[in-house]
């Protein structure tokens, strides 16, 4: 499954930093767990490309993370 992000939540990082609050967090949790429980695989396009954000999307569960900034990404999941 792929879905918009910001058809869920909004995630702008110019506003808020780089964090997704607690009850955003919950709403992409639970359309995470959704699908899973549906037996397919999560990914959401237009997040933010930053280390924070990489770094919420692998706690939240998704199974694909989307970049334009590949480098940025590999350093992550490298950590």
């Amino acid at each position: 499954m792929s879905a918009n992000v910001r058809d869920l939540v909004s995630w702008d990082t110019a506003k808020n930093g780089e964090k997704l609050d607690l009850e955003k967090q919950k709403i992409l949790q639970k359309v995470i767990d959704s699908i899973h429980h549906k037996g397919k695989l999560m990914r959401f396009w237009a997040t933010p490309n930053t280390k924070d954000a990489y770094k919420m999307l692998m706690k939240l569960g998704v199974d694909y993370i989307g970049s334009d900034k590949l480098s940025l990404l590999e350093g992550v999941l490298n950590q």
